[in-house]
C-alpha cells in the first residue's frame, strides 16, 4: 500500500513537501523533527529495492506556538442559536462577540472593574483593540470575546480589529461601521422574569427591551462606563416595531444585564 506523507504550512493552505510512504514504512517523531523511515527504499534500474531508508518531514519548534486568528465579528445576540449568527457591522458603545482562534485562554475570563469604576480592556491576558483603541471585554475564550465597540469609532465607516493574546498578535480583521446596528440582549416583563413562549407578557403590561447598538448617546459614552443616573439617552431613538400594538416607548443607556 502506497501513500504520502505532507507536511503543509501553519495555516494548512500550501504544501511545503510530500514523501512517498509504502506498506513496510514507519513514522516516528521526537521534540525537533518528524521522521519517515520507508522498508523498501528505493528501486534500482531493474526495479529491485535498494534497501531502506530515511526522511525528514518536518522539523519541529518547541518555542513555536500556533498563530491566533479572527475569522469574523458577529452580532452578541444571545437570544439567536450561535449557528445562526453572521457577520455584521458595529455602532459605537456596541456589545459584539470576536470568533476566531487561539484569542484567548481556554477557560472563559470574566469582565473586570479598573479602579476608576470602568470595565477593564485586558482580561485573561487578551487586549481587543478597534483602530488602535483598547475595548472594553465582557468575556474572553479562546474561540470567542465578547467586547464592546469603543465610543472614538462614531463617525467613522469601517474600523480594523486586532486580538492580542499573551504577546502574540493577530490578523487584521475590518469592520464596517454603522451609526446604529440594534441588537436584541434581552427581554423582561413587568415582573422582570424573562419574556419567553412560555412565559409571555400579559396584554397591557410593560415589557423591559435590553439592546445594544443604538451608537453615540447624549450626553457622548465613555468607554467601558457603567452608567448612573442621569441616564444618558441615545443620540438618535431606536424605530420599534411588534406584529402586535403597542403603547408609547421610552429609551435610555442601560447596563447589560447578567446572563
Amino acid at each position: 500500500m502506497t501513500g504520502f506523507l505532507a507536511e503543509l504550512n501553519p495555516s494548512g493552505s500550501t504544501l511545503l513537501s510530500a514523501t512517498v510512504t509504502d506498506s513496510f514504512g514507519s513514522v516516528a517523531a521526537d521534540s525537533t523533527a518528524v521522521y519517515y523511515g520507508g522498508g523498501l527504499g528505493n528501486l534500482n534500474s531493474s526495479g529491485v529495492p535498494t534497501g531502506s531508508f530515511a526522511a525528514l518531514v518536518a522539523e519541529i519548534n518547541p518555542s513555536q506556538t500556533a498563530p491566533i486568528f479572527i475569522d469574523e465579528i458577529t452580532l452578541d445576540s444571545p437570544l439567536v442559536p450561535a449557528a445562526s449568527r453572521l457577520p455584521s457591522a458595529v455602532a459605537p458603545g456596541e456589545i459584539v462577540r470576536i470568533v476566531g482562534r487561539g484569542i484567548g485562554p481556554q477557560s472563559q475570563a470574566g469582565a473586570k472593574l479598573t479602579a476608576g469604576g470602568t470595565l477593564a480592556t485586558s482580561i485573561g491576558g487578551v487586549q481587543v483593540t478597534f483602530n488602535g483603541v483598547p475595548a472594553p471585554l465582557v468575556t474572553a475564550q479562546a474561540n470567542q470575546i465578547v467586547a464592546i465597540a469603543p465610543f472614538d469609532l462614531s463617525g467613522l465607516t469601517s474600523a480594523a480589529v486586532q486580538v492580542q493574546y499573551n504577546g502574540q498578535i493577530s490578523n487584521t480583521y475590518t469592520v464596517p461601521v454603522l451609526a446604529q446596528n440594534t441588537d436584541i440582549l434581552a427581554v423582561a416583563n413587568s415582573d422582570w422574569s424573562a419574556n419567553s413562549p412560555s412565559n409571555p407578557a400579559q396584554p397591557g403590561s410593560v415589557v423591559a427591551i435590553f439592546l445594544t447598538g443604538l451608537g453615540q448617546t447624549s450626553p457622548p459614552g465613555v468607554n467601558g462606563a457603567i452608567n448612573q443616573p442621569p441616564l444618558a439617552q441615545p443620540a438618535v431613538a431606536p424605530a420599534i416595531s411588534s406584529s402586535a400594538p403597542t403603547g408609547p416607548a421610552w429609551p435610555f443607556w442601560a447596563p447589560r444585564p447578567t446572563r
